[in-house]
């Protein structure tokens, strides 16, 4: 029965998350970058509250991935850069070479823009 119960509440989690991302990026669709930082900043919370020990990798590494590109949309390059880093790091943790060579691109590309800005 514990162990019923326990899949019940992993499945509505995964439900919530998986809504909560949706809703991330139908925002971004539409270039709804501010709403759909948010949507990704209560993903991003949602999971540390449902797995504070971050064993699930791949949809922190996601959040923060979707955060930092909307940021970087909105001109938000130093909280954008923050969050790639993260990603960076998650993706090393997590030995996905695909996911630290998307972070890693996407941090570079922040970086050069950014000190293309900071020369204006």
């Amino acid at each position: 029965l514990l162990t019923a119960h326990m899949a019940q509440k992993k499945t509505s989690s995964n439900v919530s998350l998986i809504s909560l991302m949706c809703k991330a990026t139908e925002a971004e669709v539409i270039k709804d970058y501010m709403n759909a930082v948010s949507w990704y900043k209560a993903a991003l919370a949602f999971l540390k509250a449902s797995d504070p020990n971050e064993i699930e990798t791949a949809p922190i590494f996601r959040a923060h991935l979707g955060i930092g590109q909307n940021l970087r949309m909105l001109h938000r390059l130093d909280e954008a850069e923050k969050h790639f880093d993260v990603a960076v790091k998650l993706a090393k943790k997590a030995g996905d070479k695909k996911g630290l060579e998307e972070a890693a691109e996407k941090l570079g590309k922040t970086l050069i823009e950014h000190s293309e800005e900071m020369e204006s």
